[in-house]
């Protein structure tokens, strides 16, 4: 009897970006390791657990305790455990894969290569506050980029926008396969509902307008949307504004404690606190009640990485209102599958939303475009899985 091939995933914040591969392989019948130092479980997964403390260290040192946490962990998996992965596939982001190649010189592995950071968002954004030293730790921070490409077999990166980013001796070991979107899951129903904390009920017969972000900062257009929003208030009677995002900085540079973009904004702008619902982090099934019950879902973003709620909302057939930028641009044409619009322009916005709740059945046919975009290009079961599990195979 044959022996069931052994895979090894690494990331320190289970499952991210393995959120449906590592699921899928053990599925298929894998003995799947997970190496981690978050706290959640993945089905079908054994987790093997490392700790390190890197709060506060320079970029350099925090990938070597990350690189250290994962060899110790591999070590207690070959050692104690007696288990000898036939794969690794992992993150290269924190320095978590760059040691592995010294413990398993025969064992394939596959990296994630999510960005290739560069000192730019000054140039883009006027009102971008750097570091005086950010060109030194965007630096700093691509060791692992390095490293990793040079011990990994071949690497995997979700969109051509985060392929360019790296520089091309690394583009050399690229695939651009994106993670994928289970449109089997994301489907907009007949009618939408969501239940805002307070009680009221939204349905999509409603005016509702949605803006997601993982934090409300300016990498992510919150400056712009919410000032859109203030005007909408004001030419809308009836419509609500929903937004999702956890009242700090995610990725941008973080303000001084007590301080924060939606405070100082808040206090610059006349909203009406009655229609405009700030949800902070929510569950993922209330995420998707927000996109089915949307009328017009803003998504603006920084030349950065793309996040995967643009693309789960033009699966859920939202009408998306996104920024004329690489990563949007990438997927949305305007007046096609979506609308774009200048990312810093919070009055052009605010029109073209107004245009659409005006006469919101015009535009179905952009919303069904939307859907098929993501079917034919990111859809996770009939194109995106399928072509992970063909590298992994190929290397098996």
């Amino acid at each position: 009897m044959s022996k069931k091939p052994v895979l090894a995933f690494v990331h320190q914040n289970i499952p991210a970006q393995f959120r449906n591969l590592a699921p899928a392989m053990a599925a298929a019948g894998h003995d799947v390791y997970f190496i981690t130092n978050g706290a959640n479980v993945v089905q079908g997964c054994t987790k093997v657990h490392y700790q390190i403390d890197a709060k506060g260290d320079e970029p350099h040192v925090a990938q070597i305790k990350y690189a250290q946490g994962v060899a110790k962990a591999f070590l207690h998996l070959k050692n104690q455990l007696h288990v000898t992965p036939d794969i690794i596939i992992g993150h290269v982001g924190w320095g978590e894969m760059m040691f592995l190649r010294d413990l398993f010189p025969n064992t394939p592995s596959i990296g994630y290569f999510e960005y290739f950071l560069r000192n730019s968002f000054t140039n883009f954004d006027p009102d971008y506050v750097g570091d005086a030293n950010g060109a030194f730790v965007f630096r700093a921070k691509n060791i692992a980029s390095y490293v990793s490409a040079d011990t990994c077999d071949v690497g995997i990166t979700p969109t051509h926008f985060q392929y360019a980013s790296f520089p091309e001796s690394i583009q050399a070991k690229l695939k651009v396969i994106h993670d994928g979107v289970d449109t089997v899951s994301i489907r907009r129903p007949a009618r939408g509902k969501l239940t805002l904390p307070d009680g009221r009920v939204l349905t999509s017969a409603d005016e509702v307008v949605t803006y997601v972000g993982r934090g409300l900062e300016p990498l992510r257009g919150f400056p712009t949307a919410i000032r859109a929003i203030a005007e909408l208030c004001k030419t809308r009677p009836n419509a609500h504004f929903v937004i999702i995002g956890a009242d700090e900085t995610a990725y941008g540079n973080p303000l001084p404690e007590g301080e924060s973009y939606k405070k100082r904004l808040l206090a610059e702008l006349e909203i009406d606190a009655t229609r405009v619902h700030f949800l902070g982090r929510v569950p993922y099934t209330t995420f998707l009640d927000v996109l089915y019950v949307s009328s017009a879902h803003i998504y603006l973003t920084y030349p950065y990485i793309l996040s995967w709620s643009m693309l789960e909302a033009m699966a859920a057939e939202c009408l998306v209102f996104g920024s004329r930028t690489p990563p949007v641009e990438e997927v949305i044409v305007d007046g096609h599958n979506g609308l774009l619009v200048d990312f810093h322009d919070a009055h052009a916005l605010a029109d073209r939303i107004r245009a659409v709740l005006e006469r919101p059945r015009d535009y179905d046919h952009i919303r069904l475009e939307a859907r098929r975009t993501i079917l034919e290009r990111y859809d996770l079961h009939g194109h995106c899985l399928p072509r992970q599990k063909a590298l992994i195979a190929s290397l098996l």
